[in-house]
């Protein structure tokens, strides 16, 4: 799969966010907007956000 990630981070805490899920449990599926959210906060808190997935 691709890897998409924020080049601007600074160096030093990385956050992996993994979106998607099984196929069989689409129930446990996070909305999009829920990752955006999450990633802005945390890169907002100094994390290096990175997104690994095959629809990334």
């Amino acid at each position: 799969g691709k890897t998409a990630e924020n080049p601007d981070s600074k160096a030093g805490k990385t956050a992996v966010l993994v979106p998607g899920c099984s196929p069989v449990k689409p129930e446990k599926r996070w909305p999009e907007q829920h990752y955006a959210s999450l990633a802005r906060l945390l890169h907002d808190a100094g994390y290096r956000v990175t997104l690994v997935g095959t629809d990334v």
